[in-house]
């Protein structure tokens, strides 16, 4: 890329790392814009998901193997038979939270290439080593040894490690130019514009995404330049974190190499066709206008009291929900419906007047909210509810009374 190339590269040094290749493209290895996505999917077919962080969740490709793994994170695992949600005995609820909003997203809009008919979610110490788990294991390549949890503050120290190794790259002409403000940061979504051609590189990870009024002519030269920064040689002495081995559990994959894991991802994304993989990677400016101060909050700042609601929420005790006891002695549950009291659900109940009527559970529907949309979630997995996500559950019920049949939701 000549001698602006090495000015761009003088400057990326400072940051953080540096990628160069003195070896050209041949025209046989070029792919024409149009098969490019073809050519380069944004998926593999054993996708290995690291959830790891606090404020910001990071969420990055690693070695698709059980040596991966910690107890301190979470692992989605995504082939197009499964989307298997692996949770560490210690991982935070942050963690949990968008693990499981990922998992449920990617199986219900079949993203990544996954067509699993539904989520499984696995928990270290409970369900991990069941039957259910056979399927994991084996796609890791077998049960073995992994690490435990680190420390309480590894989380903040990874999200701020990793994030240095972020690389960006705007298509200038016919050379990329490091972008200033999106380098060793976590980018913005508002560098997706529909006029640009932007080189992405994760480490694991490296995406050409190109917006749809770039010319199939620039594209062209976009992806020329990404295949060189993509089979260059990698550098990341200058980072806390190497992205290509987050967890150091790895001892082949070192700070400096020639090429990158077998594993490792080379995508071309066009404007409209991001997958959940490619979207974690940005922060939304137009949050950042909604609360500006959000981005930058610490953890424990302490927020403001907010007025007190009408509305009192005292906490129930879930013994004597079972139980149909309340907290006051001999006392009943008391559910109001309509003006009647399903108590839990089932049986035979007595109205004021004396009259006795049967109610009957017709269907339970659940679904999961989340920030953008919401997905239904299987029958069979309609129990499974994650501390820190948000459900609708719509409960249809009957009750008959004197041969009549009346079924509300």
């Amino acid at each position: 890329m000549g001698s602006a190339a090495a000015e761009e590269q003088d400057q990326a040094e400072k940051k953080s790392k540096n990628h160069s290749s003195e070896d050209p493209v041949t025209p046989e290895d070029i792919v024409s814009p149009s098969e490019a996505p073809l050519s380069f999917p944004p998926f593999s077919s054993r996708m290995l998901i690291h959830i790891k962080g606090r404020r910001h969740v990071q969420v990055r490709l690693v070695e698709p193997s059980v040596r991966s793994l910690n107890s301190g994170d979470c692992f989605l695992l995504v082939t197009p038979q499964h989307c298997i949600l692996w949770s560490g005995e210690f991982a935070n609820k942050q963690e949990r939270a968008k693990g499981s909003e990922l998992a449920s997203f990617i199986q219900s809009r079949r993203d990544l290439g996954c067509e699993a008919s539904h989520v499984v979610h696995l928990e270290e110490g409970l369900n991990s080593d069941s039957s259910e788990a056979d399927d994991f294991w084996s796609l890791l390549g077998g049960r073995t040894n992994y690490r435990g949890a680190g420390v309480s503050e590894e989380d903040e120290l990874f999200e701020l490690g990793v994030v240095e190794s972020n690389c960006v790259y705007s298509l200038v002409e016919d050379r990329l130019v490091p972008h200033e403000q999106a380098w060793a940061s976590i980018p913005n979504a508002s560098l997706l514009r529909s006029t640009e051609a932007i080189v992405f590189d994760f480490g694991s990870e490296v995406y050409l995404w190109h917006g749809r009024d770039v010319s199939p002519s620039r594209r062209d030269i976009a992806l020329q330049l990404t295949q060189q920064v993509w089979g260059g040689e990698y550098d990341y002495s200058n980072c806390r974190v190497n992205p290509l081995d987050p967890t150091r559990c790895n001892p082949s994959i070192h700070l400096k190499g020639a090429s990158r894991p077998s594993w490792a991802l080379l995508a071309v994304v066009a404007e409209g066709e991001e997958t959940a993989l490619f979207k974690e990677k940005f922060v939304d400016s137009r949050a950042q206008e909604d609360d500006p101060a959000g981005a930058e909050t610490p953890l424990n700042l302490t927020q403001s009291p907010e007025p007190a609601s009408s509305d009192v929420l005292c906490p129930c005790d879930a013994k004597a929900l079972v139980s149909g006891e309340s907290l006051e002695a001999g006392g009943s549950v008391c559910t109001l419906l309509e003006g009647l009291d399903v108590q839990r659900g089932c049986g035979v109940i007595t109205l004021e007047e004396g009259h006795q009527m049967e109610l009957k559970t017709v269907a339970v529907d659940t679904w999961h909210v989340q920030e953008f949309d919401d997905s239904e979630i299987p029958v069979e997995s309609g129990g499974q509810l994650h501390e820190g996500d948000s459900y609708v559950v719509r409960w249809t019920y009957s009750v008959t009374a004197v041969g009549q049949s009346v079924c509300v939701i």
